[in-house]
């Protein structure tokens, strides 16, 4: 008894070992965030820019309730947020931090419900906390991104509704047309490749609809192609976020490293972030794909931050369980050869649904998430949160290789106590002690939901673990349920509806590559789709396409 022990518990660590080694098990932490409620803002904003300015946060612009523009600020203290009268109205404007520590705000919507767009250039001066008015841009701009070069200048791009050109302004009162772009673009990123060197990358036209282009504008050469920009198009500031070489760079600009991550979603819907260096553009190499979905909803990302001294990157996003979510990707550890872990944070329900907000770094690492919509833009939100995020907080393994072996020690310690007792197979063994009918056929309701309605099989990793914990159960219950209401074990549950699903990709993109559509319908690889179709169908996928 004692050498059966043995053997197996180094058959178990020699498991666990061959398996930690295997990087296609590796996939993201899922980390509970913990959410601080701050004070709610003033008025309620949307289309404002949101910075950290010294060590005060601050909301500019943006419109109000009705969807009129307001041409207010306002400033976190501690005790509450203080309205600030600003020039002019500033919503879905520009805004820039100058070297000076002054904040350039230009442009923005003209009137109410988003008509017209503005010329009005002002400084704030923390200092003083007010405002003033310092020229006007040389094309009426809504919806423009901003960069600082190396002498102070400002290049601006980006109109909505309007002709785009590239200008630039003196930092001081006046400013000029630098020459023309390509295509105009709502919101572009601004990207820093020299001192004196922008490029300018964005994929949505002036009238915000996506049109995918490899083709990148620069202050000063020629457009240049990037064909990964015709598959990945870059996600743009949703909600006015300022897109600039600040929110991005990785790169140490004072050693002349110009390196910046951008996120990018491909035709199918999937986000990825492209690193660029210089005039190269690649995919970032991470170690599972960037979760689209939690357990509970679909994520829809609204922003986006670098942290330079955490090394990591953060995507923000709500899904309509009304959670906050923050996938982190640590971009440095990429370089390690397994890709750069990601961990998704999400939050407890925080009361209403936020779309179109924006995020903002603070000073201890943790982000900020201030106003935006929940529906409408004629009634935007005040609320205020921070995301606990730091690098600090512990991440637990969403499927680490350590359960892996705490399930070997525990099936050692049965045999132990069993004797090593003749048992039968596990779904023999579960038919043995049924669950009460009512009992059985809530559970598989609820289970039943979550498939049909979250989709979780479309986690490639799902496991019937992974399952029973969303629901509250144990897995044994589980696998009773699904064996006692189906008659068929968990795997062949859940590949029935990812084959239901594949079908439907394949009937509304016929052209599609079966590799994306096994990708797409929660397979981890095309010949564990090939066979999973031929099992459930009697036919290839091939086949199965013919006859349609």
């Amino acid at each position: 008894m004692k050498r059966f022990v043995l053997i197996s518990l180094c058959f178990a660590a020699a498991i666990t070992v061959a398996i930690a080694g295997d990087t296609t098990r590796v996939t993201y932490s899922v980390v509970k965030m913990r959410v601080d409620r701050l004070p709610d803002l003033r008025l309620p904003r949307m289309g404002h820019a949101l910075r950290v300015v010294g060590d005060e946060l601050m909301a500019f612009g943006g419109h109000t309730d009705g969807y009129v523009p307001t041409p207010t600020a306002e400033r976190l203290t501690s005790t509450g947020w203080q309205i600030i009268n600003m020039v002019y109205t500033h919503d879905n404007g520009t805004a820039i931090t100058l070297p000076s520590g002054k904040v350039m705000l230009a442009g923005g919507l003209e009137k109410e419900m988003g008509i017209g767009q503005t010329y009005g250039i002002e400084l704030y001066d923390p200092a003083t906390h007010t405002f003033k008015g310092v020229g006007c841009l040389d094309k009426k701009r809504a919806f423009a991104s901003a960069v600082v070069l190396a002498g102070g200048k400002v290049v601006i791009a980006g109109n909505w509704y309007n002709d785009d050109y590239i200008e630039r302004f003196d930092g001081k009162s006046h400013s000029d047309s630098v020459r023309p772009v390509s295509m105009p673009r709502v919101k572009p990123w601004m990207l820093r490749t020299a001192p004196d060197e922008v490029m300018i990358v964005g994929s949505k036209d002036a009238h915000g609809n996506v049109q995918p282009s490899a083709i990148v504008d620069r202050l000063k050469g020629g457009p240049l192609e990037v064909p990964l920009l015709g598959q990945w198009h870059t996600l743009n500031g949703e909600a006015g976020q300022d897109l600039d070489s600040d929110n991005c760079a990785i790169g140490d600009e004072s050693k002349g490293e110009y390196a910046y991550l951008l996120p990018a979603q491909n035709h199918e819907g999937q986000v990825a972030l492209l690193v660029v260096t210089a005039t190269d553009f690649v995919l970032l190499d991470t170690a599972c794909p960037l979760p689209m979905s939690s357990p509970w909803a679909d994520i829809n990302y609204f922003s986006f931050v670098v942290d330079r001294k955490a090394q990591r990157a953060y995507l923000v996003g709500s899904g309509r369980d009304v959670r906050l979510y923050v996938t982190a990707v640590d971009y440095a550890k990429a370089a390690a050869g397994n890709g750069a872990p990601v961990t998704l944070y999400y939050s407890e329900p925080v009361g209403r649904c936020i779309n179109s907000s924006h995020a903002v770094l603070m000073p201890d690492g943790d982000l900020v998430v201030a106003g935006g919509i929940c529906d409408s833009n004629f009634e935007p939100l005040a609320c205020v949160f921070k995301l606990k995020v730091a690098p600090a907080v512990e991440a637990t393994p969403w499927r680490g290789m350590l359960w892996v072996g705490i399930v070997a020690i525990v099936a050692v310690m049965l045999v132990v106590v069993w004797g090593g007792k003749r048992r039968r197979p596990y779904d023999e063994a579960v038919a043995l002690d049924p669950l009460e009918d009512q009992d059985s056929k809530q559970l598989m309701q609820r289970i039943t939901e979550l498939m049909q309605h979250e989709q979780v099989y479309l986690q490639s990793e799902l496991r019937m673990a992974d399952m029973a914990a969303m629901l509250g159960v144990t897995q044994q219950q589980m696998t009773r349920c699904v064996k006692q209401e189906t008659g068929m074990p968990f795997t062949l549950f859940a590949n029935r509806y990812r084959v239901d699903h594949a079908k439907r990709i394949m009937q509304e993109q016929p052209d599609a590559k079966l590799a994306s559509v096994a990708l797409a319908s929660g397979f981890t690889n095309e010949t564990s789709f090939y066979r999973a179709f031929k099992a459930i169908t009697g036919l290839t996928p091939k086949e199965w396409l013919a006859r349609q």
